[in-house]
């Protein structure tokens, strides 16, 4: 994750100067939902001074992300969503598998880029 949001706030908040909020919500699908969230929480804080993180502790079952997912709001323009997918530990059978994966939408940051 830390990788992802090293691009995505490099990207929007540095190269084109946007305000950049990262929520991270929590999911179902771990034994420790709230223990990722609060270690993922309190890293990426750390690591990520300039960015502000808000963090759901709302656990909802969403049945696409596992864990966590977080959406990337640029200027108040929610741009970026992503979050673990369990489609390895099944391609693979193993439960250990993890696969963090995000996406923006480029009509979006038009958007952010025009206002």
């Amino acid at each position: 994750m830390t990788k992802q949001m090293e691009f995505y706030i490099n990207y929007f908040g540095e190269k084109l100067g946007k305000e950049i909020k990262v929520f991270l919500h929590m999911r179902k699908g771990y034994t420790d939902s709230n223990g990722l969230m609060d270690r993922m929480y309190d890293h990426l804080n750390e690591r990520f001074r300039s960015c502000l993180f808000i963090a759901d502790k709302e656990e909802s079952n969403n049945r696409y992300y596992h864990g966590i997912n977080f959406k990337i709001n640029v200027n108040d323009v929610s741009i970026v969503d992503g979050g673990f997918v369990d489609w390895t530990q099944q391609l693979l059978g193993n439960k250990k598998e993890r696969l963090l994966i995000s996406g923006a939408g480029i009509d979006l940051q038009l958007i952010t880029l025009l206002a």
